[in-house]
């Protein structure tokens, strides 16, 4: 599946909702970053992302039903479902207004739930949740690629799995990061080839759509799944299970 029939495919599930409420609908898209408190609220640990302020979490508004999506590059955006749909998203910053526009419209429809990120102490409780699903789910399965090391999950997976971890942030390539009893190196996406051909499972998280990331995961033969609210309405037009037990 390459780049451009993935955001066809997108695009198309949006062009039909968006063409339901009527295309000369006046609809108000407000997509902006939130705080730290009002995105994540206050977490019992500090080394979620957010937090250093390597991303912020975009939040988009159709008819009162919210979406969200992970940015490394983001801003305010005002405008209509048109507009939205008119954008080249050339860079991070269109795809996540894109996406978190596209979660919103949604789950207005009901067609997806769980776009809005969980809060506090769910963030705890989400990396187990997941860790016991996925050996529920996948019993077989015993080396895990994460995509993004998310730190509850990581810790939580590496109990009971063998697990390597990506980012592409060059701040975190080569560092040790504590992934529950083990010292796990994150290491570069590039060898994504190298990781689908080791890993019997890819967890990988939503912002693959957002930063343009996700060729060598989507063009492996091996299951995915999906988490966070970013990637409900991409889960949702490619046929992709997510994982997001925590979320509202």
């Amino acid at each position: 599946m390459d780049t451009e029939d993935v955001f066809i495919r997108m695009k198309n599930v949006f062009t039909e909702f968006s063409t339901i409420l009527g295309d000369n609908t006046k609809v108000n898209v407000i997509a902006a970053p939130l705080s730290v408190k009002d995105a994540i609220g206050t977490p019992v640990k500090n080394d979620y992302p957010l937090q250093r302020g390597v991303e912020k979490l975009m939040e988009a508004n159709v008819l009162g039903s919210k979406g969200q999506a992970y940015t490394d590059h983001y801003g305010n955006f005002y405008g209509s479902l048109r507009d939205v749909l008119s954008l080249k998203l050339k860079d991070n910053y269109e795809r996540a207004v894109f996406i978190a526009t596209f979660n919103a419209l949604l789950r207005v429809f009901k067609i997806v739930n769980n776009t809005i990120h969980c809060k506090n102490e769910e963030m705890e409780y989400c990396g187990k949740i997941i860790a016991k699903s996925i050996k529920k789910k996948y019993c077989t399965v015993k080396n895990i690629w994460l995509v993004g090391p998310q730190p509850r999950i990581l810790e939580n997976l590496s109990n009971n799995f063998i697990v390597r971890v990506t980012d592409r942030d060059i701040n975190k390539i080569g560092k040790r990061i504590l992934g529950g009893n083990n010292n796990i190196i994150i290491e570069n996406p590039v060898i994504g080839p190298e990781l689908s051909e080791w890993a019997d499972l890819i967890i990988a998280t939503g912002s693959i759509f957002v930063n343009n990331t996700f060729g060598d995961i989507l063009a492996c033969d091996k299951p995915i799944l999906l988490y966070g609210t970013t990637a409900s309405g991409p889960a949702h037009a490619l046929g992709i299970p997510r994982c997001c037990p925590c979320s509202r």
